[in-house]
């Protein structure tokens, strides 16, 4: 049994580590609510070297739990903690922590979405006012007259 508390620590050093990137992952969400517009692909690129880095460590758990199935769950924190052995309870906790931060994500993540759709209604209109203005219908005109605009067929019947 000399192994297994350093298997049990292993995993609680592997979940602080989610548990932190975690929490990197949401502070990234949050920032994405204010920043200015520019900065939105920088974070949505930071957030997903930081999910790809969660999914290193979720493997490294998985290994380290050894397949077994209750400490597999334990550090998923989805089983009861009564069920636990006592030196597990801790895994569990950690665990716990990391599900408390996800459980906020959704939110978060939704209210995203509303701000991306919302930068691309702006950037639309943008594009539909700048083919509208002036400048744009002065361009059209301008190139219409110095490349000559291709005569339609149909455009005067037979005559």
């Amino acid at each position: 049994m000399g192994a297994f508390p350093n298997a049990v620590l292993r995993i609680i050093d592997l979940l602080a580590e989610k548990r932190d990137y975690f929490a990197l992952y949401e502070q990234a969400s949050l920032e994405m609510l204010s920043c200015e517009s520019d900065g939105l692909e920088e974070k949505l690129e930071r957030r997903a070297v930081i999910i790809d880095r969660i999914d290193s460590l979720d493997a490294q758990i998985e290994e380290a739990c050894d397949n077994q199935p209750l400490y597999c769950r334990a550090a998923r924190a989805v089983c009861g903690r009564g069920e636990l052995p006592e030196e597990w309870k801790p895994v569990f906790d950690c665990a716990m922590q990391i599900r408390a931060i996800a459980g906020r994500l959704p939110d978060i993540d939704l209210q995203i979405q509303m701000r991306l759709e919302q930068e691309r209604d702006m950037a639309m209109e943008q594009i539909k006012s700048n083919n509208r203005g002036q400048n744009a219908q002065a361009a059209k005109y301008y190139s219409a007259m110095v490349g000559g605009a291709a005569p339609r067929p149909d455009r005067f019947g037979s005559a």
